[in-house]
């Protein structure tokens, strides 16, 4: 029973993703490297051509200018698309997600959205940040927030099905290790620095655990967990 979170790390690359989707991705492994590469970038440019549509109609739907904002929007986004593609990254896949989902929102159907949030917020937390508006915008946000909540448990509780629930529990606990802003394996620390996500500031200033390339300035030392 292998810590997919754990060294060795192949190629030194870490893997902060969740268990449900190391497993899918494990699953296309016996496609070979060559013909994975090309399936992911297939996908991703299917995803983000997904995205500028899903921009066009839903965001600027009204605007006279919607071509120069989509433009504008695009040159700004180079770099960002670039290191996706590069680097095999899941920022699109993210971004649709998320987009996808306000897309139902905004068209009733509510269940799919609530489906496809809860999906990128398994794979990566990223997509929480559109929870508060969600239940701030729309109707009945104690329901969609008890209809997300139970998706999320039967999504992190699905790979109990071919992984068994003792390894499925190891390697659960194990992701929540590198997420765990006051963890020393936390990935702020381990792989990245900067002002990266919201839980580089609790590491930096409530964790005495330091962040790479940056000064010890904790004002709060938080038990790790």
């Amino acid at each position: 029973q292998e810590d997919i979170y754990g060294p060795p790390h192949f190629y030194n690359l870490k893997y902060f993703y969740s268990v449900l989707f190391a497993s899918l991705m494990a699953s296309a492994q016996g496609l070979g490297i060559a013909v994975v590469k090309w399936l992911w970038f297939i996908i991703n440019a299917g995803l983000l051509m997904r995205v500028l549509l899903i921009l066009k109609q839903e965001v600027f739907k009204d605007d006279s200018n919607q071509a120069w904002y989509l433009l504008l929007l695009s040159v700004m986004m180079v770099k960002i698309i670039m290191a996706n593609f590069t680097y095999n990254q899941i920022t699109i896949w993210m971004l649709w997600l998320m987009l996808e989902a306000y897309r139902c929102f905004q068209n009733q159907r509510f269940l799919m959205g609530i489906l496809l949030l809860c999906i990128g917020i398994n794979i990566k937390l990223l997509p929480m940040v559109m929870v508060p508006y969600l239940l701030w915008a729309y109707p009945q946000p104690l329901k969609h927030l008890g209809i997300g909540s139970v998706a999320l448990v039967i999504l992190f509780l699905l790979p109990v099905l071919w992984l068994g629930y003792d390894y499925n529990t190891l390697l659960f606990k194990a992701w929540w290790h590198t997420l765990n802003p006051v963890s020393d394996v936390h990935s702020i620390q381990t792989y990245e620095y900067g002002l990266m996500d919201v839980s580089a500031c609790i590491t930096k200033y409530c964790s005495a655990e330091l962040v790479y390339l940056e000064p010890d300035l904790h004002v709060l030392d938080l038990p790790k967990s």
